[in-house]
C-alpha cells in the first residue's frame, strides 16, 4: 500500500493511494452453509475470495482558481463573484472482481452441492487471462473472448456427445471427478470513474458564508460492466448484460 500527499502555498491539495493485495478464503459465502464439492478433498475449496479486490488507484484533487482579490485574474467590480472558486475530483480505478469459469455439473457431489464445480482445461493461466476481460461487438459487451464460445448455442461447451466447436478451451469435467480449474482465478472487467466539482464559495461575513457547488458523476460517462454469466452450460455464457452503478 502506497500513498502520497501535497498541499501547495496557493492552496491545492492532492492525494493519491495504491494498494495491491489478494484475499484468499476457504469459501463462497459471507453468511450462510456452502457445502464442500469434495469431503475428501477439502483443500479445493481454497482460492481468491469473491470480495477479493486486486489492484486500485485512488486520487483526489482540490484546485482554488486563480481569480478575484490577489490574483492575477482580477477585476474589482466582479472580483465578488471572482473569487472562491475551486474545482475538486475523485478518481477511482480498480480492476475487476474474481470470476469462475464454472459447469455446476454434479459429477461428484450432488447437483445441489455443486454450483462452484468449475470446468477442464488444458490452457494455462496466462492463455486463459488472454482470453478474460472486456470485449466489446456488435452482440454487445462480454467478458470472455467470443471466439471461446460457440457461435451457435452461445455456450462455452460443444452440446454433450459433439465435436468441440473451433476455438473451444472450456470442457465439462466427467463423471466422478469435478473441474481442474481453480475458482476465481480470472478477473473481470475494470472499474474506471472520475467524479467531477465546482464550487464557488463566498463570504456573508466574518462567521457566515455560502456556497454553490454543482457535482457532476461520472464525468465522462465511463460505461462499468458487471460480470455475467460464468456457467460454461448457459446460453449467455461469457456476455455482460448489466452494468454497475455508482
Amino acid at each position: 500500500q502506497l500513498e502520497a500527499r501535497k498541499r501547495t502555498s496557493s492552496g491545492m491539495q492532492f492525494q493519491a493511494s495504491y494498494v495491491y493485495g489478494k484475499a484468499l478464503t476457504n469459501t463462497s459465502v459471507e453468511r450462510g452453509l456452502d457445502a464442500l464439492l469434495d469431503n475428501n478433498n477439502p483443500a479445493i475449496e481454497r482460492a481468491r475470495a469473491p470480495w477479493d479486490l486486486n489492484q486500485a488507484f485512488k486520487f483526489n484533487h482540490y484546485i482554488p482558481l486563480p481569480l478575484g482579490n490577489g490574483h492575477r485574474l482580477s477585476y474589482q467590480p466582479l472580483n465578488r463573484l471572482l473569487e472562491g472558486w475551486a474545482a475538486s475530483g475523485f478518481l477511482t480505478v480498480q480492476s475487476g472482481n474474481p470470476i469462475s469459469i464454472l459447469s455446476e455439473r454434479g459429477t461428484l457431489n450432488r447437483t445441489a452441492r455443486s454450483g462452484q464445480n468449475t470446468v477442464d482445461t488444458s490452457d494455462s493461466l496466462g492463455q486463459l487471462r488472454n482470453i478474460s476481460g472486456l470485449f466489446m461487438t456488435g452482440n454487445g459487451p462480454y467478458f470472455i473472448n467470443p471466439a471461446n464460445v460457440d457461435p451457435v448455442t452461445g455456450q462455452g461447451v460443444a452440446p454433450d456427445g459433439s465435436t468441440p466447436f473451433n476455438g473451444q478451451v472450456f470442457f465439462n469435467p466427467g463423471p466422478g471427478t469435478v473441474g481442474t480449474l481453480q475458482r476465481r482465478d480470472l478477473t473481470g472487467p475494470w472499474y474506471n470513474n472520475y467524479n467531477f466539482a465546482i464550487s464557488k464559495g463566498t463570504k456573508i461575513t466574518e462567521r457566515q458564508s455560502t456556497q454553490f457547488r454543482a457535482d457532476f458523476y461520472n464525468l465522462f460517462n465511463h460505461p462499468n460492466f458487471l460480470t455475467g454469466d460464468q456457467d460454461v452450460n448457459s446460453t449467455n455464457f461469457g456476455k455482460i448484460t448489466s452494468m454497475f452503478y455508482s
